[in-house]
């Protein structure tokens, strides 16, 4: 049995410049759960430097409605 991995997508607030909001995906063998999309469309960035295509996320959890957490 494979240990499912989280990986890290951005660990900011609201107003950061410098890291991307809180998001991150967790990850086994055979799937991928994207938990909070961050502030805007910069989530396609750092799934890029995660090397994670878009396509292979399967489900979405969102903690709560604030937009630093929707909005990607």
């Amino acid at each position: 049995m494979e240990t499912p991995q989280i990986i890290m997508l951005g660990t900011g607030n609201a107003v950061v410049t410098r890291c991307y909001n809180t998001c991150f995906i967790i990850k086994d063998r055979s799937s991928m759960l994207l938990v909070d999309a961050g502030g805007g469309n910069g989530i396609l960035q750092q799934l890029e430097k995660a090397d994670i295509r878009l396509g292979d996320i399967h489900d979405m959890f969102i903690t709560h409605a604030h937009t630093d957490h929707i909005l990607g």
